[in-house]
């Protein structure tokens, strides 16, 4: 029967598989492997290519942490996170994969709602795998949309998809500037 894919299925190695199978059937600059991802998306992308770096050169991730499980607030940061984000940060700063991190200033996301502190765990990582303070600023980005940029309903939240819209004009070219660079 055809429904949805079993539970026992490594949905990451599958999503890296096809990505690997696009990027040998087509014409694809390998040096310009750009994903993104937005909350749950991004927390996939993450995964993926902690576990495939081979696959992406760039990651630009909007509303979504390493991991649902933790809180990168200083009051929340515990061992269990910090190794485990070492695990995945590592791998990112060993193979110099850009990072542009978008979130809402307000962003219900409990991964997010330190940007200041998240973005001083990062460049942490980074520096501590040998990078120099010229490649941080050049690979890792964050941009925080205030709240009002993109309020375009009563009862939505920073983290709500239909506010991308809002702010997409702004950020599209801020993202591509940025990646260009890269």
């Amino acid at each position: 029967s055809v429904g949805l894919p079993s539970e026992d299925i490594d949905k990451f190695a599958d999503t890296a598989a096809a990505a690997r199978w696009i990027i040998d059937n087509y014409a694809i600059d390998t040096g310009r492997l750009y994903w993104a991802g937005q909350s749950a998306g991004s927390m996939a992308i993450w995964q993926i290519l902690s576990r495939y770096p081979e696959i992406g050169t760039g990651f630009l991730a909007s509303n979504g942490g390493i991991s649902p499980q933790y809180d990168y607030s200083a009051e929340g940061l515990t061992q269990e996170t910090i190794d485990a984000t070492w695990d995945v940060l590592k791998v990112f700063a060993q193979n110099h994969i850009g990072l542009y991190i978008q979130f809402g200033e307000h962003d219900g996301s409990t991964n997010y709602h330190a940007a200041k502190y998240f973005y001083d765990v990062v460049s942490d990582y980074y520096r501590a795998e040998g990078l120099s303070e010229r490649e941080i600023d050049r690979l890792v980005k964050f941009r925080v949309t205030p709240s009002e940029a993109y309020t375009v309903a009563s009862g939505l939240t920073d983290h709500n998809v239909v506010r991308l819209m809002n702010w997409y004009p702004y950020n599209i070219i801020d993202m591509m500037d940025t990646v260009l660079a890269w």
